[in-house]
């Protein structure tokens, strides 16, 4: 199990050096995916491609808090 910021885990999938451990990802659990439309959301969205596009068989859940009133 890694548990990353989305910040770490986009240094670690650009390394090449680091690929060995991206590949071992099988389920991707994605938090505060409600912030695509902030200021993060270009990363994360970026990153959620980037690790389709490194790793073929991989799962991911998106999860995210919201209240409404």
């Amino acid at each position: 199990m890694i548990v990353t910021t989305p910040e770490k885990w986009d240094v670690i999938t650009r390394k090449s050096s680091d690929m060995s451990l991206s590949m071992l990802v099988k389920l991707l659990i994605i938090d505060e995916v409600h912030l695509l439309n902030d200021d993060r959301g270009p990363v994360i969205e970026a990153l959620v491609a980037r690790t389709l596009r490194q790793v073929k068989h991989v799962s991911y859940v998106c999860v995210a808090a919201c209240v409404l009133t």
